[in-house]
């Protein structure tokens, strides 16, 4: 699972036309340099009140542990960035 990373990342997300996207899972890499794919379990809050982007405070579960973390999604260049808590 994700360390404390904070920085541009590949997501895997539903786009509907007229709706915001809905992101799925991404794709990081481990602190053996490995890439790890984490699949979203839950999507808790999603803040639009910003123009250039909209937050989605997500949850990934690891075993028995709830990872809590924020993805920021740039409706102009289309970018997605994990901001881990």
């Amino acid at each position: 699972m994700h360390s404390q990373y904070n920085g541009p990342i590949k997501v895997l997300a539903v786009f509907e036309k007229g709706t915001l996207p809905v992101p799925c899972k991404y794709k990081t890499m481990n602190k053996y340099g490995e890439v790890e794919i984490v699949s979203i379990n839950k999507i808790t809050w999603v803040d639009r009140r910003a123009t250039s982007f909209v937050d989605y405070h997500c949850e990934s579960y690891y075993d028995s542990i709830v990872r809590r973390y924020q993805l920021r999604y740039w409706k102009d260049s289309f970018r997605w960035e994990l901001i881990a808590k």
